[in-house]
């Protein structure tokens, strides 16, 4: 690490928090429905403090101001859904994700604090995917499409003005309208070629789409087009968008156009769900993924890095510190810390990877030039070498 004695060199920014307590309450409803409740509150007498320097990536200080854990964000990369007990011994050491009460608990359901996590994982997932000359989709499909689709994360707080609402891309705002946009008469031009020309990033300059196909589609009647999740809302949706969504920002449309050709060509989305993944209707066809439609997710992928990374380091004000007479930055919490992490992350020289010991998945912040690195520590090191040992001792016997 950049440190002399566990200290860190060179910060780019620094910011103080504080240590939270967490409970977990778990009721039942007279039908016996199980619900769970996450209370957490910040212990206002409890101060953590935070740095991150290039190359070390976001440490968590003692109050000497040695390196308490150098690894803050592959901890929390770490971190497995559905595990409460991990993720609250995250907030006591390091606090809350952004401010909350010093004065009262906080509630609201641990599958937000989940989808949280979630969606900062995969935006690291889109970040080394992306991080080469060419990117496989096999590893830009997931992230992508979850972070794109699925459905926000919202955490309202009670003593605090901004609570936290993730971003959605303008793209999804319009589908989701899409029954409030004005008709185009096409009778015209299906009557004389039976096709609406169509403007098309993905495989234009324009796209022949089926007259008959397309109203069949958007009227939900299931006659001619007849595949599974054909009257799914949000696939109507996308098609009527598709056809009749005129004057968008450029990548706004490339969006749409993808999900239009990655519905029609590859699959129809059923859900996209942070802890379950992808489910389509029926089994993807992904010979679908040509070689264009390939390259639009890798243009939209890089969309929804960008807006995922700028949304959560919005409210990071640059300042400048008179003490040190040098620039720094007002970073208002952690969440915002670790987005601002990834923001300072130079590409093609670090990565976060997990650690190659099947029994630990710990990220760490690593050169992508150092191939050979493939553990977090030492002893996952040393665990992986005996149990491959063993392994190999027990085929010869």
């Amino acid at each position: 690490m950049n440190n002399t004695q566990g200290m860190v060199m060179n910060e780019s920014f620094s910011f103080s928090s504080f240590r939270a307590d967490t409970v977990l309450d778990i009721t039942h409803d007279a039908a016996g429905q199980r619900s769970e409740v996450l209370r957490i509150k910040s212990i206002g007498d409890q101060v953590t403090r935070f740095a991150f320097a290039s190359g070390d990536g976001l440490v968590r200080l003692a109050n000497t101001g040695a390196i308490e854990d150098d690894n803050v964000i592959g901890h929390f990369l770490s971190l497995v859904p559905g595990r409460n007990e991990d993720i609250f011994e995250f907030y006591r050491k390091n606090g809350f994700l952004f401010p909350i009460s010093t004065k009262q608990y906080e509630s609201f359901s641990p599958d937000a604090a989940w989808r949280l996590l979630l969606r900062f994982k995969a935006t690291v997932q889109l970040m080394t995917a992306l991080d080469g000359s060419t990117p496989a989709w096999q590893t830009l499909l997931a992230p992508t499409l979850l972070l794109l689709m699925g459905d926000p994360v919202r955490i309202p707080v009670q003593d605090n003005v901004q609570a936290y609402e993730s971003v959605v891309n303008g793209a999804i705002k319009t589908i989701e309208k899409a029954s409030q946009l004005p008709d185009i008469d096409g009778s015209a031009e299906a009557y004389q070629k039976n096709t609406y020309t169509i403007s098309d990033r993905v495989y234009g300059p324009t796209f022949e789409l089926d007259s008959e196909i397309y109203e069949d589609i958007s009227s939900g009647s299931a006659v001619e087009f007849t595949r599974s999740g054909c009257t799914d809302l949000r696939f109507r949706n996308i098609v009527r968008t598709y056809r009749i969504a005129r004057n968008l920002p450029v990548e706004e449309r490339l969006i749409i156009d993808f999900l239009f050709h990655f519905m029609m060509d590859v699959g129809i989305l059923a859900s996209a769900d942070y802890i379950n993944g992808l489910d389509f209707y029926e089994a993807p066809n992904f010979a679908g993924m040509t070689a264009q439609l390939s390259a639009a997710l890798e243009s939209v992928a890089r969309v929804v890095v960008r807006e995922e990374i700028n949304h959560n380091i919005k409210h990071i004000s640059p300042k400048y510190d008179t003490d040190k007479m040098a620039p720094s930055w007002e970073v208002p919490d952690l969440l915002s810390a670790m987005y601002f992490s990834l923001f300072f992350m130079r590409p093609g020289v670090e990565v976060y990877r997990e650690c190659a010991n099947p029994n630990c998945n710990v990220h760490f912040l690593v050169k992508t030039t150092a191939t050979r690195n493939k553990y977090c520590c030492p002893a996952c090191a040393n665990a992986t070498a005996q149990r491959n040992h063993r392994r190999r001792k027990s085929q010869r016997a």
